[in-house]
């Protein structure tokens, strides 16, 4: 692949055998370079891409990932030599290790774009399936020919290649295991765009530096709703969006890009470390879990903050009288106690909305379920408020 000498080498942060990881003003850059020919895929080089992912997810100020490879092709696949040693039992640990590494590409919160030059075979294949966006060289070349060898795509191609170019052409193309030219491959969806060999680092950098102008929590969500919509049937990805949205409403970033937008000004993203962890657990609880008819932590959090929030007028009748201070006091019991029995609270209050000190400020909205009791001490008191004003 030909270099671009059009900026200097960012600083290494993580060197492994099989992969480089260097990053620099919010973009980081993770090269494939296994010690096989064609940067054939191993056991080994699997584990370093995990750790790699694992490692990017960790660099607070990165927004986006570019994935890359050295050399002229991308890599043409899985290690066959290893395969064919495999017994069943062994073929499955194989899988479940690959499908790992992709799943942990596709939930990273930060966009992943991918540079595919030469050869994107089996494996290579549904790694890029698992990138937000796909950017070829004019000279690379696709296919997912496990057919030819006497099994299927292993680690996520037959569920993520239809979804990414539609159910009839992804039989085609598996069932054949011919290969595809990068026009045709942009053709048909499997890259959004085909540059010039040249030109494929200068062309990805520019969509890299664009990503990492925006704010990170609010590109984390982004990718969490699509995910979500791909994953989940339309009603259930719904859900989750209006969820998102409304949660974006609470982090500094919004105030920032709003205001910024109507003063006609660059904005100046703080990334919270907070929010960003919060909407990080919540990606999770998705990706994990949040299937129709299950719910997680997450869902019984926001259920209940939406029955404080609607019985507040009745709360609000029912203390009629009652000094304001009381009124918290016994509010903020009853929320303890309901926050006691769900799992993992601790994770979920600030999503929630209804965790921290001092949760119930003045003016916040405060409400609580329609069927909370007043403490026996605040009763009496509300009691000898009424026989005063009588």
């Amino acid at each position: 692949m030909a270099k671009d000498t059009t900026k200097r080498a960012a600083p290494k942060s993580l060197e492994l055998p099989n992969i480089t990881v260097e990053h620099e003003g919010g973009i980081a850059t993770a090269t494939i370079h296994t010690t096989k020919k064609l940067n054939v895929i191993t056991s080994e080089a699997l584990r370093d891409y995990r750790r790699a992912v694992d490692h990017v997810e960790g660099l607070r100020d990165v927004r986006v990932l570019v994935l890359t490879a050295a050399g002229p092709h991308f890599t043409a696949g899985a290690n066959i030599e290893e395969m064919i040693q495999m017994a069943s039992a062994e073929a499955r640990r194989f899988s479940e290790l690959g499908q790992s590494v992709f799943a942990a590409i596709e939930d990273l919160p930060v966009p992943v774009i991918v540079a595919i030059q030469g050869y994107c075979m089996g494996g290579g294949m549904e790694m890029i399936q698992a990138c937000d966006i796909r950017i070829a060289a004019e000279n690379a070349v696709f296919g997912q020919p496990e057919i030819n060898i006497g099994v299927l795509p292993g680690w996520g191609g037959s569920q993520r290649l239809p979804r990414l170019i539609g159910l009839s052409k992804a039989k085609e193309l598996i069932y054949t295991g011919r290969k595809v030219d990068a026009k045709e491959a942009e053709r048909i969806g499997l890259v959004d765009l085909v540059v010039p060999e040249n030109m494929l680092l200068p062309a990805i950098r520019g969509i890299a530096e664009n990503i990492a102008e925006k704010p990170k929590v609010a590109l984390a969500t982004a990718k969490c709703a699509i995910n979500a919509l791909a994953e989940l049937p339309q009603t259930e990805g719904l859900r989750v969006e209006q969820r998102l949205w409304a949660d974006l409403f609470r982090t500094r970033d919004k105030e920032e890009g709003m205001r910024a937008f109507l003063e006609k000004r660059k904005p100046k993203f703080e990334d919270s470390l907070d929010e960003f962890s919060a909407i990080k657990a919540y990606i999770r609880s998705v990706s994990q879990g949040a299937s129709p008819g299950r719910e997680t932590v997450f869902d019984v959090a926001h259920s209940t903050r939406e029955r404080y929030r609607n019985a507040f007028e009745d709360w609000a009748r029912a203390m009629s009288g009652v000094q304001e201070n009381v009124a918290d006091t016994a509010m903020k019991r009853f929320m303890e106690q309901q926050l006691a029995k769900v799992p993992g609270t601790s994770k979920v209050e600030k999503v929630a909305g209804i965790g921290g000190g001092g949760a119930f400020p003045k003016g916040s909205g405060r409400s609580v379920p329609v069927d909370a009791k007043p403490s026996k001490k605040s009763s009496e008191r509300s009691r000898g408020a009424r026989r005063k004003k009588g």
